[in-house]
């Protein structure tokens, strides 16, 4: 084998070895992430109704400050989120579609189950008896 020959064969497989690399690193550009699925959940308000009323009507007034909390399925289901009502009993809870059970916690009031949708808020009124 000439001197020359040992070079170029040498020369050639590190030529082909680059060709071969730079080939796999040239890949299609990765196609763009899925768009973040639409917020969904519940929106509602926190009231409460009853007790002592002077002129016979019953009094109504906002659950400002409760505890609302979300049950997967039924109201004897897993706990899956909560919020706090504000002054004007208003809450808001995101969760991924699904049917849940709502309720006001201590004292609790009367269960609510809605199922939720993909971008969509279901609204709701949770209604606690004040004897």
């Amino acid at each position: 084998m000439s001197r020359s020959t040992i070079v170029l064969v040498p020369l050639a497989a590190l030529l082909l070895a680059l060709a071969a690399v730079s080939a796999c690193g040239a890949s299609t550009p990765p196609s763009p992430s899925p768009s973040p699925s639409p917020e969904s959940g519940v929106r509602g308000v926190a009231k409460s109704a009853g007790g002592p009323s002077v002129d016979g009507t019953t009094n109504v007034w906002p659950s400002s400050n409760v505890t609302v909390v979300a049950h997967s399925g039924a109201v004897d289901g897993p706990v899956v989120a909560q919020a706090v009502a504000d002054h004007d009993g208003r809450f808001r809870i995101d969760l991924p579609p699904g049917t849940y059970t709502l309720v006001q916690a201590e004292p609790a009031s009367q269960p609510k189950t809605v199922t939720v949708h993909a971008g969509e808020y279901v609204r709701i009124t949770l209604w606690q008896a004040i004897p």
